[in-house]
């Protein structure tokens, strides 16, 4: 783990790694890694320090990395370990990358209409508060964050609130059209501000690991649970991005593109199925965005996690009719432990793992862009960069039990 990580080290990991590591992957590593402070397992044999190779470690089970990431392997260039590498090592040089160098192009996952791109939780527009942060942990920390701490924008849902009524709006690409963006900018402005607290000067910097639990916290707080998702008026009529199977939906015409065309009925309305289905897929993805989260926290030492926000407790599923997804005060706590990470640019894996739920694991391993995708990717960045939405600004925030 990297030097002044506040990490407790883990054994008992319980994760099973995806994929094996390219032959550039492995070259960017040597060939026999420094010890770790959590063993890897191999074959279930616990490895004494020094004796982690990189093949061991990528094929060990409960071993995490960025390029072993289905969900992130379609959005990695050639010879790249980490999403967004050359907007990374700029930004380690406290030099500002250019905006197309930390976005990347949409793919077609074979599970969106128009393609999806990569959200950054960490907006596209603060790349140059990153290259000038202080060097060090808190410069190495964000530019990990910015690399990994990613989202399907067709998952992405924020809570809103319009005019004092509860209201759920999307990410631009959640929805056809490029619709339904209203309260992404308020979204984008919650982490524009935990970045701001992240940078005040203190005497005691904080660690990698409040500052990872930090900012993914704040995403929590700002998107929406299904039962929010459920009662929401604003997007009725939209089709959400996201390709709904349900056989029941309305559909728009016999082939291409239109037949998966699934407006969203209002709230209440009878056998609303295209809601009911999208509310239960974000949930359910979102609830296991909270438990990893709050397995990530128990890694903490309990003096540091003073500022930081747990999520809420865990909700219920929803049922077939859409009812459900109430807090479970009674549930069992989450304990089981996070994967381990390459010690190079750990935050950078660890913030991927943390928001691995919320991207799509691709029908093809290797999506190719499509036309449509590349014009989706153009439209959902734009909201990245509000010139309007300074850092310093603080937005109204609520409290974080909520989510």
């Amino acid at each position: 783990m990297k030097g002044v990580s506040n990490h407790t080290p883990l054994q008992n990991v319980q994760q099973t790694a995806t994929g094996q590591p390219t032959a550039a992957a492995q070259a960017s590593f040597t060939a026999a890694t420094p010890a770790v402070p959590s063993q890897p397992a191999v074959n279930g044999t616990l490895l004494a320090p020094g004796q982690q190779t990189v093949a061991q470690l990528f094929g060990a089970p409960g071993y995490y990395a960025q390029h072993t990431d289905p969900t992130l392997q379609p959005f990695l260039s050639q010879g790249e370990t980490l999403i967004g590498q050359r907007a990374h090592t700029k930004q380690l040089n406290g030099q500002t990358p250019g905006p197309d160098e930390v976005r990347v192009p949409a793919k077609n996952s074979g599970l969106t209409v128009g393609g999806d791109g990569l959200h950054e939780v960490l907006p596209t527009s603060n790349r140059g508060d990153v290259a000038k942060a202080p060097l060090g942990v808190v410069r190495d920390t964000l530019a990990d964050i910015q690399s990994g701490m990613r989202t399907a924008p067709s998952k992405t849902f924020f809570r809103r609130d319009d005019n004092g009524a509860p209201e759920v709006g999307g990410h631009t690409g959640a929805f056809r059209g490029n619709q339904g963006t209203t309260g992404q900018a308020a979204a984008h402005n919650q982490q524009r501000h935990q970045l701001s607290n992240i940078l005040v000067p203190s005497a005691a910097p904080p660690s990698d690991g409040q500052m990872v639990a930090q900012m993914m916290s704040r995403h929590l707080n700002a998107t929406a649970s299904g039962p929010e998702i459920m009662a929401s008026h604003y997007f009725t009529g939209m089709s959400p991005n996201m390709i709904l199977n349900n056989p029941h939906g309305e559909r728009h015409g016999t082939h291409g593109a239109d037949d998966f065309r699934r407006p969203l009925e209002s709230p209440g309305a009878a056998n609303p199925y295209n809601r009911i289905e999208l509310a239960s897929l974000v949930h359910a993805d979102r609830e296991v965005a909270k438990e990893r989260l709050e397995q990530y926290i128990q890694t903490i030492p309990v003096p540091d996690r003073g500022e930081i926000v747990p999520p809420s407790p865990r909700r219920a599923t929803l049922n077939a009719d859409g009812t459900g997804g109430q807090f479970e005060t009674n549930a069992a706590l989450w304990v089981q432990a996070p994967p381990t990470f390459p010690p190079q640019h750990e935050a950078a894996h660890e913030s991927a793992w943390l928001t691995q739920p919320l991207r799509h694991t691709p029908v093809d391993a290797s999506p190719a862009p499509t036309a449509t995708a590349t014009i989706a990717s153009q439209n959902q960045q734009h909201d990245d960069s509000l010139p309007n939405s300074p850092i310093h600004k603080k937005p109204k925030v609520g409290s974080y039990d909520g989510s």
